[in-house]
């Protein structure tokens, strides 16, 4: 009877110190957000907000970047005809307001599918209406900067490239 009591004891230890490889298995992931579902719903807003930011700058530094070659080109070789470098330019102007309009919507999705997970995980652990309503503000305002961020870049985006242009 000892021996049946003591050997779950024995193991338990090693399962305890295996259980942070089962990190990329969804029962751990569900049972670590509601420890720290503040602080992760803040890292994956920061994260997604320099994704876009970063995405952006590269974006326009391209369109800058292939608007003046085009520009030092058309000055070197005038045989090239003034219709050829407004169709480069418009197709670059085209394809970076294609990319950045993509991020967007990619991170915006990414952000409303993370709140709505914290949702379901918060209603599952069944929290106190105090702690529901401070997240429901965490979440207007995660959304607010989102949208700001949003705007700010696509108007960034179209002044640079109709100054380049």
């Amino acid at each position: 009877m000892a021996n049946e009591l003591t050997m779950p004891d024995s193991q338990s230890p090693v399962v305890k110190r295996t259980l942070p490889i089962g990190v990329i298995t969804p029962n751990f992931i569900v049972l670590r957000i509601p420890v720290h579902r503040t602080e992760l719903a803040a890292v994956l807003v920061v994260v997604s907000l320099v994704v876009v930011v970063v995405v952006v700058v590269v974006v326009v530094v391209v369109v800058v970047v292939v608007v003046v070659v085009v520009k030092v080109v058309v000055a070197l070789v005038v045989h090239v005809e003034v219709v050829v470098v407004v169709v480069v330019a418009g197709v670059v102007v085209v394809v970076a307001e294609v990319v950045v309009v993509v991020v967007v919507v990619v991170v915006v999705v990414v952000v409303v599918v993370v709140i709505v997970v914290l949702g379901v995980v918060k209603n599952n652990t069944g929290s106190s209406s105090s702690s529901s309503s401070s997240s429901s503000s965490i979440v207007v305002v995660v959304v607010v900067v989102v949208v700001v961020v949003v705007v700010v870049v696509v108007v960034v985006v179209v002044v640079v490239v109709a100054a380049v242009v």
